[in-house]
């Protein structure tokens, strides 16, 4: 049994190709949110056609795009669409990216805010300009991935 249909067992919901499509176009949330997956092409590798999709809905309100049973992004109540860890790992590109120096980083994995301290100091950087409540990579100083 995979892990998905562990996670999930009750709501889930097959989609079309034609669906996906819509759901994918650029006025949809996921494209809108990362325009970079439909100008370089790297949305139609991540969901091909022909291919398996679910949206699968958990408790909490969550709601978790699984293709093939790979669950891709996810999203929580009123929040967008957030990419899992994993896919931020294979394509970095995808999201504006943020550098924290070490000694924030305890901090922010405890749940803490990203202040301009963290931001400003010596070991951070701040890779792309962003505007107010857009997700954003974060990634620790002297590590490769978020």
């Amino acid at each position: 049994m995979s892990t998905i249909s562990l996670l999930v067992k009750i709501y889930k919901t097959h989609i079309s190709s034609f669906s996906l499509r819509l759901f994918f176009l650029p006025s949809a949330n996921i494209c809108a949110e990362y325009p970079l997956l439909e100008e370089g092409g790297l949305i139609d590798l991540l969901i091909p056609k022909k291919e398996s999709v679910i949206i699968a809905k958990c408790e909490g309100k969550v709601e978790i795009v699984c293709v093939n049973n790979v669950p891709l992004f996810y999203k929580t109540r009123d929040t967008p669409y957030f990419p899992t860890l994993k896919l931020l790992h294979q394509y970095p590109q995808m999201m504006p990216r943020l550098r924290v120096d070490t000694g924030a980083i305890k901090f922010v994995l405890s749940g803490a805010n990203i202040m301009c301290p963290g931001l400003t100091s010596p070991g951070a950087t701040i890779h792309d300009e962003v505007d107010k409540e857009r997700p954003v990579a974060i990634y620790a100083e002297n590590k490769e991935h978020a």
